[in-house]
């Protein structure tokens, strides 16, 4: 077993922990354990024999493991079921403040209600003559952060089940209701020899406050690397923030360097927050693009774009080994093909029917679909994956001889008589988030078999290929890097994939824009040889508009209802009673169906004093709401107009100037109000309850109303447009100030 803080710094940073050099005698250990116990007031009972250095309770404490602020970790011997344990003792000074107190306990009862083979098990919780203490089982192996630093390698299926067991210890603990907080390589634990993954430290997971008094380095509960983009911005926590920062560790353990790295604590947290990194796959071009695929889904700004829940990210990982091992085990199987076609019938077990050219078979659809990798670069995308960063069992001769090898290389000039062209199907322009389709005609100009690239290269598997590339608009002929990889997959084309010479083949593309940043840019086709070489090229425009319904909202500041002058209240037709201090706002429409629902309408105002030149610096705005609990089941539209006079500008949510109905303008027609802007949604499964500003209402209207405002504040008219069994409830600022309707504003460039 493992013995010093080098297999046991699971705490703290490496840093934190001494180097312990082990007493020369029995003298020097009493020695150590009576400076350790003046210290923290540790060991209250000295030695009782030898071996040991004090006691705790009924625990003999045997060696120190690791020291931290806030106490140490011990290896000791519970002397009742002679079992050794980790004990983690709370040090004196720190057991003597309530709030570190509270903490270190409430860490121990989080640990211990969570009762899952990937989290650290909780033997027992107590005090000893006034010391805090918890005993857990002690551990062999080390933290993923020190395995990383190590000349260990880390193969592709080890770093897929350190992501599966890793996220599904998260998940044993989201469904207690306990969100980790300090997902980073020092809080994994890789056991040794097993390979099992423990999630360690609690110790941030119930703090309540987004101040906090951590590592004393930053007022942001967590670590600055690993930190959640909400978590950043001192927002409320769910799940999905633990996912974040778990994929942060995913990255940089398939990719040797962290995603979001800076010089000050400041610039790494504006990184987290604007900052999109590179795909895994376009810096490690071996990462598998389905790794690649889930790290990067992990890393959304938003929550919402992430995976709805730890057991659906630990799916998604299985999801993507199987097809990694499924393309492995194709590309094995074509590698050993041979060059010649056989029959149609299956012949010998393990091998495949082949279709020639002229037997059409399944090319024989004018369409083509292009939708995955030829199989021999699936096993150089996957399986290469194992030549990285130091692991040599690939470095094994393969017992057969590949296709490759007996191959003959294909002339560049031999397929100059094939030209590519577009038959415009695609629209220009599409929102951020959406995918178009391109229509791509190959066609053949050979005059004969002499120069027709499926006679010349028919011995030839793979004749050509197309890629496809990506460019800034404003940068003819520089790859778009950073966002997105600057060449995907080329497609792999065979004879029969050729058209005929006089003849033409279509093909279809599918592109998908998420994660590009919206912009101007230019999609290029290129036919290529099997080796890369150009042939020629085709180049159309895009342009991917902003979707301001998914934006992160980076770059926008919000002011809610709750800051300044801001307020937020409903009116009911008849009544005259003030609803403003209301946990939510109120919007109903009377329905010819539902004769006994009320007629209300909500009242938002936003303080703008801060903003000068409203019309020159304001950029794009939207309307953020949070549904109340329980606040509408089933679809719904709401309609925003925006209040000029007679309204007065410091109307009161109660009071002696509390709005009413026949003090409003709900009392008449409101046609003559400017019209902002509509949101619909569908709340039928509840899906968008507790989501902080996941109600958003945009458009030109909402802009031009806001830049045309004079007055210190503006208010805002909401109504529902549809019908429904009940009403539709929002969260108000006295419900909670951080989910109070908000105004998302983004100043011009």
């Amino acid at each position: 077993m493992p013995t010093g803080p080098e297999s046991f710094d699971f705490l703290k940073p490496k840093s934190e922990v001494p180097s312990l050099v082990p007493p020369e005698s029995a003298a020097e250990a009493t020695a150590e354990s009576a400076n350790l116990a003046s210290a923290n007031a540790v060991t209250p009972v000295a030695p009782a024999s030898s071996g040991e250095r004090g006691r705790l309770g009924h625990y003999r404490i045997l060696e120190v493991l690791g020291r931290g602020g806030m106490g140490q970790v011990f290896r000791a011997q519970d002397s009742r079921l002679k079992r050794e344990v980790a004990l983690k003792v709370m040090n004196k000074k720190f057991s003597a403040t309530p709030n570190s107190r509270l903490r270190f306990l409430e860490e121990a009862r989080a640990m211990a209600a969570i009762d899952d083979d990937n989290v650290v098990t909780i033997y027992e919780v107590g005090e000893s003559d006034g010391t805090p203490f918890m005993a857990m089982e002690l551990l062999k192996g080390e933290t993923l952060e020190r395995l990383t630093r190590s000349s260990k390698s880390i193969a592709l299926d080890e770093l897929i089940d350190i992501a599966k067991q890793l996220i599904s210890g998260l998940s044993a603990a989201h469904r207690r209701g306990i969100i980790h907080r300090d997902v980073k390589p020092g809080n994994v634990w890789i056991e040794s020899p097993s390979r099992r993954v423990k999630v360690l430290d609690f110790g941030l997971a119930l703090a309540s406050s987004p101040v906090d008094a951590f590592a004393e380095t930053t007022s942001v509960i967590g670590t600055p690397g690993y930190l959640s983009p909400e978590q950043a911005r001192g927002e409320r926590l769910d799940d999905r923030s633990d996912l974040f920062s778990a994929g942060v560790v995913l990255y940089e353990l398939a990719c040797g360097k962290a995603p979001f790295v800076a010089k000050t604590i400041s610039e790494q947290l504006v990184k987290i927050l604007s900052h999109d990194p590179p795909r895994p796959d376009t810096i490690e071009p071996r990462v598998p693009r389905q790794v690649g695929d889930v790290i990067m889904r992990m890393l959304a700004k938003e929550p919402r774009d992430r995976f709805r829940s730890a057991a659906a990210c630990v799916e998604s990982w299985t999801i993507a080994a199987e097809a990694i091992e499924a393309e492995k085990r194709a590309a094995v199987q074509i590698v050993l093909d041979p060059t010649t076609h056989p029959s149609k019938s299956t012949g010998e077990t393990g091998k495949r029917a082949a279709v020639s050219p002229a037997d059409g078979g399944l090319w024989n659809d004018v369409r083509v679909r292009i939708v995955a990798l030829v199989a021999a670069v699936m096993l150089l995308g996957t399986a290469g994956w194992l030549a990285f960063r130091g692991e040599k069992r690939i470095a094994q001769k393969p017992s057969v001889p590949t296709q490759a090898s007996r191959e003959p290389a294909v002339l560049a000039s031999t397929l100059d008589v094939l030209t590519l062209s577009e038959i415009p199907a695609a629209p220009s322009s599409v929102l951020s988030g959406q995918q178009t389709r391109y229509r791509i005609v190959l066609a053949n100009a050979a005059s004969s078999d002499e120069n027709d690239p499926r006679k010349v290269n028919a011995n030839s598997r793979v004749i050509a290929q197309i890629a496809t590339y990506l460019y800034p608009a404003k940068e003819p002929g520089q790859m778009l890097r950073g966002n997105r990889r600057s060449v995907a997959f080329p497609r792999k084309l065979s004879a029969a994939m050729l058209p005929a010479p006089g003849q033409n083949r279509e093909f279809e593309i599918d592109f998908a824009s998420a994660g590009i940043t919206p912009g101007e840019y230019e999609v290029e086709f290129e036919l290529q040889s099997p080796q890369g070489t150009p042939i020629n090229r085709l180049a159309t425009p895009l342009n991917i508009e902003e979707n301001m319904a998914t934006s992160d909202l980076v770059g926008f500041d919000r002011l809610r209802t709750s800051q300044n002058q801001g307020a937020d209240t409903f009116v009911k037709r008849g009544s005259t009673d003030d609803f403003g201090g209301r946990p939510f706002i109120e919007i109903d429409h009377r329905s010819p169906s539902n004769e006994t629902s009320e007629l209300s309408h909500a009242y938002l105002r936003f303080d703008l004093s801060g903003l000068a030149n409203r019309n020159e610096t304001i950029g794009r705005a939207m309307l953020l709401m949070t549904l109340e609990p329980g606040g509408f089941k089933g679809k719904c539209t709401l309609q925003a107009y925006g209040v000029t006079a007679p309204l007065p500008q410091d109307w009161s949510e109660k009071g002696e100037k509390h709005l009413t109905w026949d003090t409003s303008p709900s009392k008449g027609p409101i046609d003559g109000y400017p019209f902002l802007g509509r949101i619909e949604f569908d709340n039928t499964s509840g899906q968008l309850e507790k989501r902080a500003d996941e109600l958003r209402l945009f458009g030109p209207g909402l802009d031009d109303y806001l830049r045309a405002s004079e007055a210190a504040t503006v208010t805002i008219l909401l109504i529902r447009s549809s019908e429904g069994t009940a009403a539709t409830k929002l969260v108000s600022r006295e419900g909670n100030e951080t989910e109070a309707p908000a105004l998302a504003i983004r100043k011009r460039r």
